[in-house]
């Protein structure tokens, strides 16, 4: 408030409302445009103490923030414009500040923090493509061709919209610091530009300004697509170590005088186009010897002092930059020799100059390329090249023509940094094909870049392995055979006593096995507890029978257990409250053992048994019941879902689509032996159509691990009076974060979804949209059902429905085997997924039918073993110990074999040459495999060598191998990298440190001749006081001004 003023002002707080562009491309340049109230009136930030004004937007996800760059013009106290950056795909927060103060969370999107129109979603697909360069080099005011995804051939007002119907319009084309312009302005015409394919296509443009260097291209889109981002391999290294897309050189016309004297001294003038100095000093040679620039340098002048002629000059001179050509057009047929008989008196013989070693032709084509090849690396170089017709490469060991053999793809050279190497290459478009080339590749083992800095540089990659004998658990059981009796059956005795005091909501559950029953009421007929108790897998359909006597207030059930083994484990209670937090009563006793008739058995282990079978049961029978021991087994309404259910995937079958995941076996499920990890979808329409939510309006999954997730549906709908259908796509927030454990959850897909006032919601996909990602999603047993009452959907979410198998927590089993070898007698093979040894003995019930037991049996004849249970051969142990690596004379600290992948990259780390590294795992319990990948230190590496291997295994072995070589490929190989021959030497200049080439129709020539070398036959006098006038007497002099 103002005093003594009889007006009250009101201090406006900032408000954010929403921003007008939710969703933009990754490589930046998006203008978003945030709308509010309260921003600051002014972004001027000037002096010391006053950096805190104005506003100051980021983004930030969970992990990572980044600066929104103010755009000034378009601000005002009700909006914000701002450039965003490049950033990886997500979603991002849009947090303001002004003056300093951040907007408080209830002041943004009236406090929905996570409402799309106060955030920004980052995608790839957004993302504008420069995919190809038609040209790489040129001198300034070159035409480039541009080809790549550019969503729109809009520019200022050619077009109301493009083909694909798009608004947004390209802004700008920027070649390093300057423009390259898509119209001819003079005559107001485009150089070319259009679409190709949707959202792909083409533009050309002409490059402003005379810079001369090595710069990036790009392009920036309106609306949501903001800059363009390159193809990795279109990132090249300039002989000076910058990345570049684009290479602009200055031209070398004429020099003169094209003589000089032997001593030196001539002043020489070069004549070219735009030679510069933004950069780097210019700098000019004859050869390899240097000329002394005497004047300032001129757009197209430069003068320079030549100095004497070496003593020995070569047989043949290094030029210019580039490749020299000669290429005919007749008489050269499909046979490469055809070409060598070829010359410049030959018909169509033409002679030209190219700035890269790579070649497009069409029709009846033959040519031959020379030049000098120098080398940006020192140290070995691969040669190869890509050819649609016949091709011969040849190359010397230095300078020498004469030295030149022909070499094959793979060629391996050790080349010296800057000297120069004769090549040839000779090239026949056979078959006259309409798109033939020819492109020369070199690889350099030496590199000063990574593969994060250009897609054509390798990180060097080695792979080492340790892998250990793998030992299957053999053990062999062998039956008693004893007197067969009359089976008795168990009966235990089950009483539910319900209070007066304890309301109808109060049920129980009945467990065997670890696994419970679905709620029981306290009156419930015996019918119902039968059926809850054959759902138990230990249990099953058939063996067991309930009667029961009921009174007032409580109910005794007689249970009794048909499964023909002898006595078994009580079953166990659990009680569920009523809404007041009262309990019914339930207890279960044991009324009479049960004896069994010693025609049948079960395996026991671990609390965990078989399906029962016949004493003398056949091997596969047996091996039918311990895969189903082996398996997690679940309730028949997950497993076998009823008439209600449309759609199910557990995953168990080979045929069973993964849902763009990864099948897991070694892990446990939530039923059976298989799940899925890191799944994109739930369902899609292609694996069941006329799926219709006002059916089936309910999906159910088991869902582990990293579960914060959104399910994206996709529907069909149609209005009542409407007859065509409509599209919609709708995300289902789960609130799901992380889940330790197996979680079965239904949810009502319909609900969530339906339109109001449409019918026939047909189902297309659900998908899943990961909000993070920072460790494994798994789901297992997916089905789409119809669930009638919430109250059932709770129970399905809520029962415990799966009965885990043996040693759950150790033993994950990879490959059982069951072979009998006589009457009652069985070999079990076993292994696993996670090399479990010292494994329990099986146990069988009776146990009287196996009562020996031994741990370890090789001298006894099996078939003359007494019954019992018996190990033939134990399992052997995982991989245990660990390792000592050694790289360029260091030596790493002990690393355990089961290091994970952080762990190993900071064991290597550690070492101080290997730089920043990579460490992919791969592998299982007996054999691993590190994938060691040099992320930050570019080029090859030296062979890791393993000093010390303290591993524990049987039969240990390891080695190491080069999976991928370190270093940077040339494809095409760039025209800076190459030198013209001639028979003369030639002037050369370095502009802004990048080489010239010579012009069309130029000459570079010089020589020291004794012609232009004056000389002095006589001085007159030949000595005398000082000062005194002499004469000097010769030839070849030039009268520069009267003294």
């Amino acid at each position: 408030m103002i005093v003594n003023s009889p007006f009250v002002v009101a201090v406006i707080k900032p408000e954010f409302y929403y921003n007008t562009v939710i969703h933009g491309g990754s490589n930046g340049g998006v203008l978003l445009t945030l709308k509010g109230r309260g921003f600051a009136k002014n972004q001027f930030t000037f002096g010391t103490g006053n950096e805190h004004l104005g506003n100051k937007v980021v983004l930030t996800s969970e992990s990572k923030t980044f600066p929104c760059d103010i755009h000034p013009d378009g601000n005002t106290e009700t909006q914000i414009t701002c450039y965003t950056r490049p950033m990886p795909q997500g979603r991002y927060y849009i947090r303001i500040s002004v003056d300093g103060e951040l907007i408080p969370d209830a002041n943004i999107c009236g406090g929905r923090l996570d409402s799309s129109s106060c955030t920004h979603q980052v995608w790839n697909h957004y993302t504008p493509l420069l995919n190809e360069l038609k040209t790489i080099s040129g001198p300034p005011g070159s035409m480039v061709k541009i080809v790549g995804r550019i969503f729109t051939s809009r520019f200022g007002s050619n077009l109301g919209s493009t083909s694909n119907g798009r608004s947004e319009s390209i802004l700008r084309i920027y070649g390093g610091g300057n423009t390259c312009e898509l119209k001819d302005l003079e005559n107001d015409k485009f150089y070319g530009i259009g679409m190709t394919n949707y959202n792909w296509g083409y533009m050309n443009c002409k490059l402003q300004g005379r810079f001369i260097g090595s710069f990036n291209v790009s392009f920036l889109i309106s609306g949501r697509f903001g800059r363009s981002l390159p193809k990795a391999d279109l990132l090249k290294v300039s002989s000076g170590g910058k990345i570049y897309l684009f290479q602009t050189y200055a031209e070398v016309l004429s020099v003169y005088p094209k003589e000089g004297s032997l001593m030196g001294g001539t002043l020489l003038t070069i004549k070219g186009r735009n030679f510069d100095e933004t950069t780097a000093k210019a700098r000019v040679f004859i050869g390899d010897t240097s000329c002394k620039i005497v004047k300032p340098v001129t757009n197209d002048i430069i003068i320079c002092r030549v100095a004497p002629k070496p003593a020995i000059l070569p047989n043949l001179h290094a030029g210019n930059r580039g490749i020299r050509m000669e290429s005919w057009t007749k008489n050269v047929g499909n046979d490469i020799n055809n070409l060598f008989a070829l010359n410049s008196t030959s018909p169509t013989y033409n002679k030209s100059w190219i700035d890269k070693g790579e070649l497009y032709a069409s029709g009846e084509f033959g040519a031959r390329l020379r030049a000098f090849f120098q080398p940006m690396y020192e140290g070995l170089h691969s040669f190869s090249s890509s050819s649609t017709g016949y091709k011969q490469i040849r190359l010397s060991n230095n300078e020498s023509e004469s030295n030149m053999k022909l070499i094959n793809n793979g060629h391996i050279a050790y080349l010296k940094k800057s000297k120069r190497y004769y090549m040839e290459i000779a090239y026949v478009n056979t078959y006259n094909r309409q798109n033939g080339m020819i492109q020369l590749r070199i690889f350099s083992f030496n590199s000063s870049v990574n593969n994060q800095e250009t897609g054509l540089a390798q990180n060097a990659q080695q792979q080492l392995s340790i892998c250990a004998e793998t030992v299957k658990e053999i053990q062999v059981i062998k039956l008693d055979n004893l007197t067969e009796e009359a089976p008795v059956d168990e009966i235990q005795e089950l009483r539910v006593t319900k209070p007066f005091h304890v309301g109808k909501d109060a049920m129980f559950k009945l467990i065997f096995g670890g696994t419970a029953t679905v709620p029981l009421s306290s009156n419930a007929i015996p019918l119902d507890v039968q059926k809850a108790l054959e759902s138990l897998p230990m249990i099953g359909s058939g063996n067991v029978l309930v009667t029961a006597n009921f009174t007032v207030n409580s109910a005794i059930y007689f249970i009794f257990l048909k499964l023909d083994v002898g006595n078994l484990p009580l079953i166990g209670v659990e009680t569920i409250s009523d809404k007041n937090g009262n309990n019914l009563t339930v207890s279960v006793k044991l009324n009479f053992n049960g004896t069994a008739s010693n025609k049948q058995f079960a395996f026991y282990l671990d609390n965990v048994m078989s399906p029962v079978l016949p004493v003398d049961a056949p091997e596969q029978m047996v091996k039918n019941a311990l895969d189903e021991m082996f398996r997690v087994r679940c309730q028949n309404f997950v497993t076998a879902p009823n008439k209600n259910t449309i759609f199910r995937n557990d995953f168990e079958l080979t045929s069973d689509s993964n849902h763009n995941g990864q099948k897991i076996y070694d892990q446990i499920p939530f039923c059976g032996k298989v799940s899925v990890r890191n799944p994109e979808y739930i369902f899609r329409k292609e694996e069941i159509k006329n799926v219709y939510l006002e059916n089936y309006p309910t999906m159910c999954a088991a869902f582990r691990g990293d579960v914060n997730i959104n399910l994206e549906v996709k529907l069909m709908y149609r209005f009542p009076s409407a007859t065509k259908a409509q599209s919609k796509q709708q995300y289902i927030a789960t609130y799901l974060t992380h889940i330790d454990d197996w979680k079965y959850i239904c949810f009502d897909i319909l609900k969530s979804v339906k339109i109001n006032g449409a019918v026939l919601h047909l189902l297309e996909s659900i998908n899943i949209k990961r909000i993070t990602a920072k460790e494994d999603l798994y789901i297992d047993s997916i089905i789409l059902t119809k669930i009638a009452q919430k109250e059932e959907a709770s129970v399905l979410t809520n029962a415990m429905v799966r009965q885990l198998p043996p040693l759950s927590n150790i033993l994950a089993v990879k490959e059982l085997q069951v072979k009998k070898l006589g009457r009652s007698l069985y070999q079990i093979t076993l292994e696993s997924y996670n090399c479990t040894d010292n494994l329990l003995l099986f146990q069988t019930l009776p146990n009287k039918l196996t009562l020996n037991r031994s741990e370890s049996v090789t001298t006894i004849p099996v078939n003359q073993l007494p019954a019992g249970v018996w190990r033939l051969q134990a399992a052997s142990p995982p991989l245990g110990g660990s390792i000592r690596l050694l790289f360029r004379n260091e030596e790493s600290a002990d690393i355990p074999v089961w290091a994970s992948k952080e762990e190993m990259e900071y064991y290597l780390e550690a070492m101080p040459t290997m730089g920043k590294m990579n460490v992919d795992i791969e592998g299982n319990c007996s054999c691993k495999t590190y994938t060691i990948e040099w992320i930050t230190n570019p080029g090859h590496k030296d062979m890791l060598t393993l000093i010390k291997t303290n591993i524990t295994g049987i039969n240990v072995t390891s080695s190491v191998k080069i999976t991928r070589y370190g270093g940077y490929y040339m494809k095409p190989v760039p025209g800076e990298h190459f030198r013209t021959i001639h028979k003369k030497p030639q002037v050369t200049a370095f502009i802004n440190d990048i080489s010239t080439a010579l012009a069309s129709g130029g000459d570079a020539s010089f020589e020291w001749t004794m012609a232009a070398t004056p000389t002095i036959t006589n001085v007159n006098p030949s000595q005398g006081p000082v000062p005194i006038n002499i004469t000097i007497t010769g030839s070849g002099f030039n009268v520069i001004d009267k003294h």
